[in-house]
């Protein structure tokens, strides 16, 4: 929707994502060469895949230092790449989709660098909060903290908005998110 809105308004859109429909997304407008799945999307799907592991009850426990050693790493990689990317395209604003799964730590991280270290103005479409799903309620406490204080991203640099009128009022329940 974000796509073919900014497209009808004129606007170059450039994608940036782990897994993406390629075909799709150029069917919607986006040329090919303003798409990139980033390199580090098998680090960051492993994550991805051990957290939403965890939460769907396949995998009973998590390794707390080895977890937040993997997180690290993944958000450095994405941020070096996202970085890079947006300096290579001349991107000057960001539009975040759903970064307040809990799935979503290391882009969350990565993001909130390059937001924050290039003063790029983002808006920041959250759906899907924690807070909304029973699977996500449980889990380690240091997880818990980690997912809060990350998802979704907390900048100056970035507005939020919500899907409908329950999911605004979860978003501003959040301590740190911009009205």
């Amino acid at each position: 929707k974000w796509i073919k809105a900014y497209i009808k308004m004129g606007y170059e859109v450039y994608v940036f994502a782990g897994k993406a429909d390629v075909v799709e997304l150029i069917k919607h407008g986006v040329m090919r060469e303003n798409i990139m799945i980033y390199e580090t999307a098998e680090l960051y799907n492993g994550v991805s895949g051990i957290l939403n592991g965890f939460f769907n009850g396949e995998q009973e426990d998590l390794d707390e230092a080895e977890i937040k050693k993997q997180m690290a790493q993944a958000a450095e990689e994405i941020e070096r790449e996202l970085g890079d990317f947006i300096d290579e395209k001349g991107i000057n604003h960001l539009v975040l989709e759903n970064l307040s799964l809990p799935m979503q730590v290391p882009l969350a991280i990565a993001s909130k660098e390059i937001i924050e270290n290039k003063r790029i103005p983002s808006i920041s479409h959250d759906h899907d909060f924690p807070v909304e799903r029973e699977r996500f309620k449980g889990g380690p406490k240091w997880l818990r903290d980690l997912i809060l204080k990350t998802c979704p991203v907390r900048s100056d640099y970035v507005i939020h908005c919500a899907i409908n009128p329950y999911a605004l009022a979860i978003l501003h329940s959040i301590p740190g998110i911009r009205r």
